[in-house]
C-alpha cells in the first residue's frame, strides 16, 4: 500500500503527490539596470515542501507577463508534482470591464498529444507579475490536484 501522502493515479498507475494546492511563498521581482527583469517564485506545498523557480525578461510588461509564467512552472516542475509534461505556451494581458485580466496557457503532453490548460486572474491592484503567476497557477491546479484524467 502507498504511503498516506501518495496516491496512486488509477489512469497512469505511478504514484501521484497528495492532493492539494501550492501556496505563493514569495515573488521577488528585481530590475537590472539595462531595464531587463529577473523573477522568483517561490511554492509553499501541503507536504510542507518549498520549491523556487526563476525566469527573466527584457523590461517589457507582456515579457515581465511570460517570465513570471515561466518561473511559476519551473517553481512547480521542481516541487513534488510527478507531471513533468507542462510547457508553457504564453500569457496575454487583457482589458475587460476596467480591469486587466492575466490569462496563462499550458499545454500539457498525453498520451503524444497536447491538451491545453488555461488559467486567468484579474490582476491585484495592477500587479501583472503576481497576476501570471496566479493565472499559471489557476491552469494547472487540476493536473497538480490529480483531478484532470488524461481525457482531458
Amino acid at each position: 500500500m502507498a504511503p498516506p501522502e501518495v496516491a496512486r493515479d488509477a489512469q497512469q498507475s505511478r504514484p501521484t503527490p497528495a492532493r492539494g494546492r501550492p501556496r505563493v511563498e514569495g515573488i521577488r521581482s528585481a530590475k537590472a539596470p539595462d531595464g531587463s527583469r529577473t523573477i522568483e517564485v517561490t511554492l509553499s506545498w501541503p507536504d510542507g515542501t518549498r520549491s523556487a523557480g526563476h525566469g527573466a525578461s527584457v523590461g517589457l510588461p507582456e515579457a515581465e507577463d511570460r517570465a513570471a509564467a515561466e518561473a511559476t512552472l519551473a517553481a512547480i516542475l521542481d516541487g513534488p508534482t510527478l507531471d513533468r509534461s507542462l510547457r508553457l505556451r504564453g500569457t496575454k494581458a487583457v482589458r475587460a470591464f476596467d480591469h486587466l485580466v492575466i490569462v496563462a496557457a499550458v499545454d500539457r503532453g498525453i498520451e503524444g498529444r497536447s491538451r491545453p490548460l488555461i488559467g486567468s486572474v484579474c490582476a491585484p491592484k495592477a500587479d501583472r507579475i503576481r497576476g501570471a503567476v496566479l493565472a499559471t497557477l489557476n491552469a494547472v491546479n487540476r493536473v497538480i490536484e490529480g483531478k484532470a484524467g488524461p481525457s482531458r
